[in-house]
């Protein structure tokens, strides 16, 4: 398992992520190498750092507020990550914080969206703005799937006979199908790298809801939100080869790298 802090578990107990539920219910041993803020960059290059002998089924959360600029960073510089001058963090942390305090109000529309308070003041399927908005918001989809296909070909790892399970999990409001859409028909053109040629999409965006399955001060899954995705997969698993096994005990313990 690939990702950010969403497939990493942040703001859920450990057995309650949907990488620890697809273990419990299919008996595989699942290794959550998931990172806060990692984009598929990152993600791809941890790969070469796990013993992937037994590796049968590659899950790769996407998330375009992480990805965008990390992925074209990394192919800018030919396949390497530069590392950033102290006095660039200096200024990014500077700028960050800036945009951290807090001002009377600055949630409340959040925590109201949707409410019978604000149904006829907030348009139906516009929930407002995440706090935490992207600068990459503007980055066409068609773009973000040519940068993630790109970086997977970057793959220290041979993953061509390995089947690659792709989700896209935004923060509540930001979450549709455009960067999936995108990626099927890059497939379907003959744009698939070397090591996704078993690469298939899995969308969620009509199984999550705002209210239910996200938190409503942070942009983060909840355990229900947990819950639905792990459903999701393993709906698909059978289409993919792997065979779930209700029922079966998890062996939660140290299958999770990272904070």
């Amino acid at each position: 398992m690939l990702g950010d802090s969403f497939a990493m578990g942040w703001g859920v107990e450990q057995q309650e992520t949907f990488a620890q539920q697809l273990e419990a219910r299919t008996g595989m041993r699942v290794l959550t190498a998931a990172v806060a803020s990692y984009a598929t960059a990152r993600e791809i290059l941890t790969l070469g750092r796990i013993d992937t002998s037994r590796l049968r089924l590659l899950v790769i959360q996407y998330c375009g507020d992480n990805d965008v600029d990390e992925n074209r960073v990394f192919l800018e510089h030919g396949g390497q990550l530069p590392i950033m001058s102290r006095e660039s963090y200096e200024e990014l942390a500077r700028a960050h914080l800036g945009r951290s305090g807090y001002r009377f109000g600055l949630y409340l529309r959040r925590l109201l969206e949707g409410s019978p308070l604000t149904r006829g003041l907030v348009g139906a399927g516009s929930p407002p703005p995440s706090p935490h908005e992207s600068e990459s918001a503007n980055v066409d989809a068609r773009t973000e799937a040519r940068l993630f296909l790109e970086v997977l070909s970057h793959s220290p790892v041979d993953l061509s006979q390995v089947p690659i399970l792709v989700l896209e999990l935004n923060g509540w409001g930001s979450l549709d199908d455009a960067f999936l859409d995108a990626v099927d028909a890059a497939l379907v053109a003959g744009e698939a790298p070397r090591s996704g040629s078993q690469l298939r999409t899995l969308r969620l965006r009509r199984r999550l809801t705002s209210r239910r399955d996200f938190y409503r001060l942070d942009d983060h899954l909840n355990a229900s939100g947990h819950r639905k995705v792990a459903d999701a997969i393993v709906e698909v698993l059978p289409e993919l080869g792997i065979a779930a096994q209700p029922g079966l005990p998890s062996t939660r313990g140290a299958s999770r790298i990272g904070p």
